[in-house]
This record gives C-alpha cells, sequence and structure tokens, in this order.
C-alpha cells in the first residue's frame, strides 16, 4: 500500500513527530510512504535520513488568525494551491500513491490534491484552531465541513477534538491517540528510571513545547513565583522555542518575580525524554490542548503531570492516578505543584500508574495499528 502524507510546516513539534512516529509504525506494516512538505527543514532532514521519499512545494495554509480581507486574501491562496496541482499530481503518480493522507486540517491541499486525481483522502484533524489559537478558515467552517464530508475517512486526535471540531460531519471519524514512543523504548526508560532526579533538596518541574501565550508559560512561571515561598528550592525547566520577543517576556517575567535562577530555558531540544530525566514532574498548562503529546511523553517516562482541566488534557489525565487535574489560574497550579513536593509517595505512586497507561495506549505500534486498518478499509473499498 503506497501513501502519500501532507505535512503543514518544517519543525519537529507535535504534528510532525507525531507523523514521522506514524511513518515509521507503518513501514513496518508494509505501507510505503511519501511526503508533500510544505517547506524544506527538520522534517525533511528527518525523511531523508529514514530514506522516506518527499517533495517540496509551496502550497498555502487556509486556517489563520483573522485579517483584513481575508475573504479576498484567501481565494488568493486557493488560487496558489490550484496552480500547484498539476506539479503535485505528477508527482504522486510517479510515487504510485494509492491514498492521500492529509495531516492536519491547517491547509486544504491534500483534500484538493485527492479530488484532482480520484484518489481517497484520509483527513487527520490535530487543533482546535479558533479555540487555542483564535484561527479562522479562509470562506468559513461551511466550507471546510464541506471538504471534510467529502474525505474518505477522517480521525480525530482526541474526543474532545470529534465532539468539538467534528460535531455533524457526515464522514466517518475515528479518535485515535498518538504514539510517541515504541514499546521497546518505553521499557528501556522503564529500565534505566532509577528514581526522582532532584538536587539533594530541590524538585524540579518541566513545561515543553511551543513557547507561545496559549501553552500557558507565564501560568508555569507565576505559580512556581508562588511556591517558592515555601519551596525555595523548586525550580522550573522550559523547553521549546518561540517568537524571541515572548521569550524574552517570560525571562523578564522570571527575573521580575525574583525567581530567575530557578527557571532554565533549554531552547529547542531534540530529545524531550533527556529533559524529563531531569525533573520530578511535568506540567501542561494550555487550556485547549487537543491531546497534549507531551502529557502521553511525560506519561512513557514516568513522571506525574499537572494538567489543565479542559479538553484533550483532561481526556488523557486520570485525577488522582496517573495526574493531577486543575482548574485553571497560577494559585490551584500552585497548590498542585506543592502537594507533589510534599509528598514522594503520591509522585511515584501517579508516575508508575502513567506509565503503565502510556504502555497501554500511547506506543508507536498502537497508534499505526489502529491507523493501518482505516488505511486498509480505505484502499479495499476503493479496489471494489
Amino acid at each position: 500500500m503506497r501513501v502519500t502524507f501532507i505535512t503543514h510546516y518544517s519543525d519537529l513539534y507535535g504534528a510532525n513527530r507525531s507523523l514521522l512516529n506514524l511513518i515509521d509504525g507503518l513501514r513496518g506494516l508494509g505501507v510505503e510512504p511519501s511526503v508533500i512538505c510544505r517547506v524544506e527543514g527538520a522534517l525533511s532532514e528527518e525523511l531523508a535520513k529514514r530514506d522516506i521519499p518527499f517533495r517540496v512545494f509551496p502550497f498555502e495554509w487556509w486556517l489563520l488568525p483573522p485579517q483584513p480581507k481575508q475573504a479576498l486574501k484567501g481565494m488568493v491562496r486557493f488560487l496558489n494551491n490550484v496552480r500547484l496541482l498539476p506539479a503535485m499530481m505528477r508527482q504522486v503518480k510517479q510515487w504510485q500513491s494509492e491514498i492521500i493522507y492529509s495531516n492536519s486540517s491547517e491547509t486544504p491541499i491534500g483534500a484538493l490534491l485527492a479530488k484532482s486525481l480520484g484518489k481517497p483522502h484520509v483527513w487527520h484533524i490535530r487543533e482546535f484552531g479558533q479555540l487555542d489559537y483564535h484561527l479562522r478558515h479562509d470562506f468559513g467552517e461551511p466550507f471546510f465541513r464541506y471538504w471534510l464530508n467529502r474525505a474518505a475517512e477522517v480521525i480525530a486526535i482526541s474526543r474532545s477534538i470529534k465532539e468539538e471540531v467534528l460535531r455533524g460531519v457526515r464522514s466517518r471519524v475515528h479518535v485515535i491517540y498518538n504514539g510517541v514512543i515504541t514499546a521497546s523504548d518505553l521499557q528501556r526508560l522503564a529500565d534505566s528510571d532509577t528514581g526522582p532526579k532532584r538536587e539533594a533538596d530541590g524538585f524540579a518541574f518541566a513545561i515543553a513545547g511551543l513557547i507561545h501565550p496559549p501553552k500557558g508559560q507565564k501560568e508555569a512561571i507565576e505559580a512556581l513565583a508562588l511556591v517558592h515561598r515555601t519551596h525555595p528550592e523548586a525550580e522550573l525547566l522550559v523547553a521549546g522555542t518561540g517568537k524571541d520577543e515572548y521569550v524574552r517576556q517570560m525571562e523578564n517575567l522570571a527575573r521580575d518575580l525574583g525567581i530567575a535562577p530557578r527557571v532554565r530555558f533549554l531552547g529547542f531540544v531534540d530529545d524531550i525524554y533527556s529533559v524529563f530525566n531531569q525533573v520530578d514532574a511535568v506540567l501542561m498548562c494550555s487550556p485547549f490542548e487537543a491531546m497534549g503529546r507531551v502529557t502521553a511523553e511525560a506519561m512513557a517516562a514516568g513522571k506525574p503531570i499537572i494538567g489543565f482541566n479542559s479538553a484533550g488534557t483532561a481526556e488523557i489525565i486520570d485525577h488522582e492516578n496517573t495526574g493531577l487535574l486543575y482548574n485553571g489560574g497560577r494559585d490551584d497550579l500552585a497548590a498542585c505543584m506543592g502537594r507533589l513536593i510534599e509528598n514522594p509517595e503520591l509522585v511515584y505512586e501517579l508516575g508508575r500508574n502513567a506509565r503503565k497507561k502510556a504502555r497501554e495506549e500511547f506506543t508507536v505500534e498502537t497508534y499505526a495499528k489502529n491507523v493501518y486498518k482505516i488505511l486498509a478499509t480505505v484502499a479495499v473499498a476503493k479496489a471494489g
């Protein structure tokens, strides 16, 4: 089975890391992948290392912040995508692909390409759009839903996405959680886990991902400042990158709150488990996380998670079993952080249960197997 995947950006954050995991797993099941990228970058470098064929076409997004004359600009973007279709069609025919697979709702190019080629389209929806980043589709939601309803199958990253974004969609919708680690790598993490990696009298938290207002780094830093009053040894590791101006704002915030020495900005980290290996617990402060890849990765690392009690985070954290849920605000978050600092037995128990859940639900093998079943169904239907 040959499948062409469409990816909408070049960095190795959540959606693309999940795509690589999926491709790795599907190759083991006999799928021959190819990838269409929007630009070259870290993802295309990884594809080259894996000897996966890819091409770069500068297609346009259609999910963007509100802007003046959005309908007119949207039409220009749409026409730019249409102009790319002939060259993209030739490439897909050369790859002899049977299925077009869009890895995001950020662009319509996969849907357009599938229609032009007369091939089935599988659409993987990973983002809220309007809720998390205040984004809007060119031509509005009805146009987006028109194309969703033409998809052979739709995959939602969580029940929250299915209920919020895909409510009323006529195409069949499947909920499949990301796989974030192979079963063998998860076992190696478990075997090498020697317990908390704190200093003699310290406790470390991590928050990882794009440094951006919706991701909650500001709330995490403010909560640490509150915790610092009674637990001055606590620290926060911030892994990820963002716009320079906003990163500086977060650095200045830590300085103004008097905790700059206790907040470490690590920049982009290729191996997130190297960060989790240094900490005792992980924070997920985004109020509108579609699933939260970082949450699943923290579970695989055997770390308890303190997560915002909403959306996909509330869906995959079992409160008081694999982590703690807080209802928003620095005070509530700080209270949960203090509770873990003061209860090492709870930290151990939550981390152990979290790893067990990751083993059952978030391995690459489980992820790929579930997606493969959908692809096989699509291929059989097309052949029939």
